[in-house]
């Protein structure tokens, strides 16, 4: 059994963060290693991480001054050893299997990536979000894998890295090194994420079932009404069609 490394940043979110940890913990697929990176909370979070890794060894806790969502991103991969990688939000969670389907399918098919659908939640309502047109249910290349990330309207429960698991490899350039996330950015660090990590894929794999749960705050970074913070998720879009061109994807 191949180790999930499962990264987990983490700031101010002491209502939300317990719901989080329990459910990376009960995980039926047990060889995790679950990085949880403290990302300079003030409202206890960071004590609660400790009582966590207090009951259960495969957590590790980092403690950093405030960095930002990508800058503890980069710290936790930085750290992770497993061969499989996966991110969580600390105000989400997960359903107690989906680390064992998506793993069996990058071990059954020898896939850099599998991808599932989500939830959207809120205080009052769940919502699971579907894709308007069909995603092949076969192995599908990094062409078509694009085609699903950025055709967002046709594709809505496939635009997320969150609700994926990787192969290490993928997520490192061709020297080698970890393709890290973009610090400068406040928002859109993971969009342009993505779009580098899935330039690497040859091999990938939709699950046609939910197991991520998103929970929508109202004070969340992606509700911001900063105008600098929005400019810079424009930005890295931007940057996005610009590594496309020198990729010479298809418009």
């Amino acid at each position: 059994m191949k180790t999930i490394s499962v990264i987990v940043p983490v700031y101010n979110t002491k209502k939300e963060l317990p719901r989080c940890i329990e459910s990376i913990c009960k995980q039926t697929y047990k060889d995790l290693e679950i990085i949880c990176i403290d990302d300079g909370s003030s409202d206890g979070s960071g004590q609660i991480l400790e009582e966590f890794q207090a009951k259960d060894n495969r957590i590790q806790v980092i403690h950093k001054e405030n960095g930002g969502e990508s800058s503890a991103r980069n710290t936790g991969l930085k750290m992770s050893a497993g061969e499989y990688i996966a991110f969580c939000d600390c105000d989400d969670w997960i359903d107690p299997d989906m680390y064992e389907v998506l793993a069996g399918e990058l071990e059954r098919e020898r896939i850099d990536m599998a991808a599932s659908g989500w939830y959207k939640e809120t205080d009052s309502s769940s919502q699971e979000i579907k894709n308007e047109q069909p995603v092949s249910k076969q192995i599908f290349g990094r062409d078509e894998l694009l085609r699903y990330l950025y055709r967002r309207d046709s594709y809505r429960g496939f635009a997320y890295m969150w609700d994926k698991l990787y192969r290490r490899e993928i997520l490192k350039d061709k020297k080698g090194n970890w393709i890290l996330f973009r610090e400068d950015l406040r928002l859109g660090g993971d969009v342009l994420y993505l779009a580098e990590i899935a330039l690497n894929v040859k091999r990938a794999k939709y699950v046609d079932r939910s197991f991520y749960h998103y929970y929508q705050r109202t004070e969340s970074g992606c509700h911001t009404r900063d105008v600098n913070k929005l400019h810079d998720w424009l930005k890295a879009y931007e940057l996005v069609l610009q590594r496309f061109g020198e990729e010479q994807v298809d418009d």
